[in-house]
């Protein structure tokens, strides 16, 4: 499967392509929180809610002399998340090998089995975004 390549804090994810609709840069200055969430401000769109995974440091730790994230824009639904990463690696064609003990709870969907013979993690993007 075609997916995007991403690392976030010292992890490697593997995010096919047919679940995002694009790549985006998510500048800080764009950036907003409202009520503990935070939230991506598209220019002449409405905001769009922003996911980063879980235990890995947000804008606060990288404090304001980081520009920006790299990003993926992908839907839930009718929902438009923008999930936010330290770095979008680039594509690759993967094996997907989905997690059976995972019982679809919590935030890994499965792994991935690269063609260097490296594992990335594969994330449940739904599930992401219900948890943000």
């Amino acid at each position: 499967v075609r997916s995007y390549l991403c690392q976030a804090g010292k992890h490697l994810f593997a995010i096919p392509v047919a679940s995002v609709e694009k790549p985006v840069d998510l500048p800080t200055s764009r950036i907003r929180v409202s009520e503990g969430k935070s939230f991506w401000q598209e220019e002449g769109c409405d905001p769009v809610p922003l996911v980063r995974f879980p235990r890995i440091p947000w804008t606060q730790a990288d404090g304001s002399s980081r520009s920006g994230y790299p990003g993926l824009l992908y839907r839930v639904g009718p929902q438009k998340f923008a999930l936010a990463v330290d770095a979008v690696l680039g594509e690759t064609d993967v094996v997907l090998r989905p997690l059976k003990e995972a019982g679809g709870v919590g935030h890994v969907a499965g792994m991935a089995l690269m063609p260097d013979g490296g594992i990335a993690v594969v994330p449940d993007l739904p599930n992401l975004a219900r948890t943000r």
